[in-house]
């Protein structure tokens, strides 16, 4: 049974523990970190889903999934200070791809 059928289907217990398994053998897969985030997003784990988008941005500062979903997370939140964080953070992606557009039409 594959993964993304399990979490389409609201299997989220076995989904987490099928993204644990996988991140037993790819640790620094920014990809496995995030599904495994997510996953636990969507089960009302918010803290503990947060630090695995957290670890996936650890290993790719780029993962553009992980960043959007760590900044509608924050931005959801009652705390002002983590929908600041959530805004720095869609500014500084929106930085990034301007200067990587500007260097993909110098070249």
């Amino acid at each position: 049974m594959s993964i993304s059928f399990i979490t389409q289907n609201s299997r989220y217990k076995e989904a987490e523990e099928a993204y644990r398994n996988a991140l037993l053998y790819q640790p620094k897969s920014p990809d496995l970190n995030y599904n495994l985030g997510v996953v636990l997003l969507e089960s009302h784990k918010k803290s503990e889903g947060l630090s695995y988008l957290n670890t996936a941005l650890t290993y790719n500062p780029q993962h553009e999934p992980s960043l959007f979903a760590v900044a509608s997370t924050l931005g959801e939140s009652a705390n002002p200070d983590d929908q600041l964080r959530a805004i720095n953070m869609q500014v500084k992606q929106i930085f990034d791809n301007l200067i990587l557009l500007q260097k993909s039409f110098s070249s």
